[in-house]
């Protein structure tokens, strides 16, 4: 029997794909993402114009045995597929990555880990290959953008091997919570998640904590995480060619703030901040500030828009940075019940590459996505 059946036409994009009916506490999941990269001004790494088409599609089995009366676990397994060429590698060449779903073309086993709960499920214990980022590191608001680094700060994804997309590694996690959403997590992770080896000698270990509390002040919800990790690793010094170090570390914080509600949607702030060693890292720290807006037309809650600047460190030598900052705004607009959705975005981008030199870029993105 057919679940469902959803088609979305946009700009001459056509996805059309259904979902088998599955039985209680058993969940299949299907997504499709179709985006287009346009450069306004010659990019950084080519000196072209060029419009860019890449995707990414995912696959997800979930199974809950606690559904038929079994344990409270969760079984999770996640299949990708993506394709098309890189524009932030290729033609932009600039140090956040201006799209979130650029990747290698690759067909890869993206996850598959257990979890399982206790006391009601404020304590969990995860284990298998998992992407750090779904844990830790999260802005619900920063999400709606679509450079990379509101999703992790590129003091993390530059610096060091994480579990992250586009290939997550092994890993463990033990989370506790209470009833408020207030939370601990601790993660351990592969040192290079490409190999699919630990080899804790060779690779080292990423460990990662955070702490995650929640308040409303005036009835309105904010969020403050704050989060400390460290890479085992060796890892090469990035000025001093022939000397390398044992470890790197760093830490974040991520303030969300909504100021003001009314039917079906509000209006919140965020702020991402990271620091990781100066002297062992080229980009040694991260700002992200933006806001954001749900619910701006009456009747559509799901929609959203918001404005964010990005800015990454980049040391060029010990002694002199430059910043690449990008500014991103977007506006997310959902259909068919939340299974489709248009999301254009512009982004202005100063210095590309961390090179003080590169003149400023527009891109344009428009992002097609397809749930089921």
């Amino acid at each position: 029997m057919l679940r469902a059946l959803a088609c979305t036409l946009a700009l001459g994009f056509v996805a059309c794909a259904e979902a088998a009916e599955v039985a209680t506490g058993v969940a299949l999941d299907f997504g499709y993402m179709g985006e287009f990269v346009r450069n306004f001004q010659p990019g950084h790494a080519a000196p072209v114009k060029r419009t860019i088409y890449q995707d990414h599609m995912d696959l997800a089995l979930t199974l809950e045995p606690a559904a038929w009366g079994g344990p409270d676990l969760t079984l999770f397994v996640h299949g990708v597929r993506d394709h098309g060429h890189d524009p932030s590698a290729e033609v932009l060449g600039d140090l956040q990555t201006a799209s979130n779903i650029e990747a290698p073309d690759q067909l890869l086993l993206y996850e598959a880990w257990l979890e399982a709960r206790v006391a009601d499920g404020r304590v969990g214990v995860l284990a298998g290959l998992h992407d750090l980022n779904s844990e830790f590191y999260v802005s619900e608001f920063a999400s709606l953008f679509l450079n990379s680094s509101f999703g992790i700060g590129p003091e993390i994804s530059l610096n060091v091997p994480a579990s992250i997309f586009p290939q997550p590694g092994w890993g463990a996690l033990l989370r506790v919570q209470n009833e408020y959403g207030n939370a601990l997590r601790f993660g351990v992770y592969d040192g290079d998640p490409t190999t699919r080896a630990i080899r804790r000698k060779q690779e080292g270990l990423m460990g990662i904590a955070e702490l995650e509390l929640h308040w409303v002040d005036l009835g309105e919800p904010g969020v403050l995480k704050l989060g400390w990790w460290k890479h085992t690793g060796l890892h090469p010094s990035p000025f001093a060619p022939g000397r390398a170090f044992h470890g790197v570390m760093g830490a974040y914080g991520i303030l969300e703030q909504r100021f003001v509600h009314w039917p079906g949607g509000g209006f919140g702030a965020f702020v991402q901040y990271g620091q990781a060693q100066r002297d062992r890292t080229e980009v040694p720290s991260y700002l992200g500030v933006g806001v954001h807006v749900a619910g701006f037309i009456p009747g559509r809650p799901e929609d959203e828009i918001g404005l964010a600047l990005a800015r990454a460190e980049h040391q060029l030598t010990p002694r002199k940075s430059v910043y690449e900052a990008t500014w991103e705004l977007t506006l997310r607009l959902v259909f068919f019940g939340g299974r489709a959705s248009l999301q254009p975005s512009w982004q202005h981008i100063l210095h590309p590459g961390g090179d003080p030199a590169a003149a400023a870029l527009d891109v344009g993105l428009l992002r097609m996505e397809l749930a089921l």
